[in-house]
């Protein structure tokens, strides 16, 4: 601590107490500055890991929400297989029927024609 004071008790001698009061307030501005510059360098390294970790959460989302996107794009084309099939067996069902009523229509003496002219 006498290291210290003796320096300043010269200047003070030589130069006065303004300049005494000067270097003491650079030197705690100093302090102050590097302190907060560290403390500034903590908080990024903490913003980095958190970002990292974000950046993990995020991906595995990504992730799940492609397999589900899929797995629901594969649940609607298998729905739409087999809506065509179901289409397609009521197309059949539906011209069996026409044959069914051309056949009836023909055995009791109906012509379809016949009823649309009049």
């Amino acid at each position: 601590m006498g290291e210290f004071i003796k320096p300043l008790l010269e200047v003070l001698s030589k130069n006065g107490i303004g300049v005494v009061v000067t270097l003491v307030l650079c030197y705690i501005s100093y302090k102050i500055i590097s302190h907060i510059l560290s403390q500034s360098d903590k908080i990024m390294i903490r913003a980095d890991k958190m970002q990292e970790a974000w950046q993990k959460v995020i991906e595995e989302h990504t992730a799940q929400a492609k397999e589900f996107h899929n797995q629901v794009k594969d649940a609607h084309d298998y729905q739409r297989r087999e809506h065509d099939q179901i289409l397609d067996g009521l197309k059949t069902v539906n011209s069996s029927l026409r044959e069914v009523e051309s056949g009836l229509g023909r055995i009791n003496g109906y012509r379809h024609d016949k009823e649309e002219k009049s």
